[in-house]
């Protein structure tokens, strides 16, 4: 009898051995899990930020530390920049425009308060304002969407595309980069296309036939050369223009 409760009792220790091996051997597959998923988390955090509507891109690295000037539009940029994404404005934030990369970066603090830049995500984004200034995407004469910064908003748009060029320079005998000035392009947008000017001639030439005499003679009257023009005149012509536009119909 004694026997025979020896061998019910071992039993009993094999089955809660049993069970317990089964429970740790979860424990252990769980953790690695959580493992693995807090690994990616980490690499995800590092590599795009922030999981937010705003603070959602990839990281900005900035590899020109040894470089002649930089590749943005304006510098430095102050915290009065504000972006409107999927709806939603977002004001006071610092956004500088990379015109050489084509790149609108946001300057944070993260979590642990620290600096960090990403890259805002175009598909998101539906206007900026920097510094005052509005800035939109469009499609350009080769097709691509591009920023740009809006000058007049109507039937016909007037656009300038900006960017950098990075060239070789020759400095006490060592080769370093510098960026040059914004190289401005200036377009006009109508019905959803685009179409570059550089002068008087070349601008006529954006609009419809009948309409390049009344814009020629406003020009000629008010002695108007698009191309020294500042932002106010040019702002003061297409408000014209569009409003020719509107006795049209």
């Amino acid at each position: 009898m004694v026997k025979s409760y020896r061998y019910i009792i071992r039993g009993f220790a094999i089955i809660i051995n049993f069970f317990l091996l089964i429970q740790c051997s979860l424990l252990q597959s769980q953790s690695t899990v959580d493992r693995s998923y807090m690994e990616i988390r980490e690499d995800a955090e590092k590599r795009y930020g922030p999981s937010s509507d705003l603070l959602n891109g990839e990281v900005y690295k900035y590899s020109y530390k040894t470089t002649r000037g930089n590749p943005f539009l304006w510098v430095p940029v102050g915290y009065d920049a504000s972006v409107q994404i999927k709806g939603r404005v977002y004001e006071n934030q610092r956004i500088s425009y990379d015109i050489y990369n084509q790149l609108m970066v946001l300057d944070f603090v993260d979590r642990s308060g620290g600096p960090g830049s990403v890259v805002l995500r175009d598909e998101w984004v539906d206007h900026l304002i920097l510094g005052g200034t509005l800035f939109k995407q469009f499609t350009d004469e080769n097709g691509s969407e591009r920023y740009g910064q809006v000058i007049f908003e109507g039937k016909a748009s007037c656009v300038y595309f900006w960017e950098k060029r990075y060239l070789p320079d020759l400095h006490e005998g060592e080769k370093l980069y510098y960026f040059t000035d914004p190289i401005r392009q200036s377009l006009i947008v109508m019905n959803g296309y685009s179409a570059p000017y550089t002068g008087n001639r070349s601008f006529l030439k954006c609009f419809p036939k009948q309409q390049q005499q009344r814009i020629r003679v406003y020009l000629k009257e008010n002695r108007i050369k698009v191309k020294k023009a500042d932002d106010r005149d040019i702002q003061s012509l297409m408000e014209s223009i569009n409003q020719l536009f509107g006795d049209e119909n």
